[in-house]
């Protein structure tokens, strides 16, 4: 019995389609990634220009997000910022990333116990996440939590270049700097981006032994002495092993 098979130009049309579908949705992801701590509103012309999209297909798309809770829209200025909907996702996502339910407990405790402000920063390609801190004085953490910043950028983003250093080289840093790191098994400097302010951080690694993000503690370097540093290495050692045990 013969069948019909869809024709050349019905499969040319599908793909074409499909490609159409997967364009859009590349492009409404690149839109939300726009959204940061250093740029929480946005109006239709900075992400048009920014996406180098047409400002009707931008508007298009915030509508819609808007529609969905993705996105607010302020009525007055006419900029729009993230929405509820990314805040229910990005609560759930927290309470059940396992990076940040084996570390929020042992940061705590990192802080209580060296009497500096502690933190985790997750690795995610070239950059660092803070994913969780705590803080124990004024604006002396490397970065807010949230805050993405590239690895090279803080001491915890240059703990976790040292650990894979070796299988992808990081141009920006120095390689005396990474193999020392890597040599002593943790960092203890001051912050690139941070000048006066110090920190102690150690690699934290998952099951399968890769690098996954780096805990620390830091504090202004004037009212932080060698001998008080180097008991808060100790700490923050037993605090990596602890996370990475949790990670097994």
């Amino acid at each position: 019995m013969k069948t019909d098979r869809p024709s050349k130009h019905t499969n040319r049309h599908v793909r074409s389609s499909s490609v159409h579908t997967l364009t859009t949705a590349a492009n409404a992801l690149r839109l939300l990634t726009l959204f940061s701590d250093k740029t929480p509103n946005l109006s239709v012309a900075e992400m048009s220009e920014r996406l180098h999209l047409s400002k009707s297909i931008v508007s298009r798309m915030a509508t819609t997000f808007v529609s969905e809770g993705v996105l607010e829209k302020d009525e007055l200025t006419h900029r729009y910022r993230l929405g509820a909907a990314l805040l229910e996702l990005g609560l759930i996502a927290g309470e059940l990333h396992p990076v940040l339910r084996a570390s929020e407990e042992v940061v705590k405790q990192l802080r209580e116990r060296t009497g500096r402000s502690s933190h985790l920063m997750l690795r995610d390609g070239d950059d660092c996440i803070c994913l969780t801190a705590q803080t124990a004085g004024d604006d002396d953490l490397p970065s807010a939590v949230g805050a993405r910043v590239p690895l090279t950028a803080c001491v915890s983003g240059l703990t976790i270049l040292a650990a894979v250093a070796a299988h992808h080289p990081a141009p920006d840093a120095s390689l005396k700097t990474l193999r020392a790191i890597e040599r002593n098994g943790f960092a203890c400097a001051e912050e690139p981006s941070r000048p006066g302010i110090v920190s102690v951080a150690c690699p934290v690694f998952n099951a399968l032994g890769d690098v996954v993000a780096a805990v620390g503690v830091s504090g202004a370097a004037y009212t932080w002495h060698q001998e008080a540093r180097k008991t808060s290495v100790a700490h923050v050692a037993r605090a990596a092993m602890t996370i990475s045990a949790r990670l097994r």
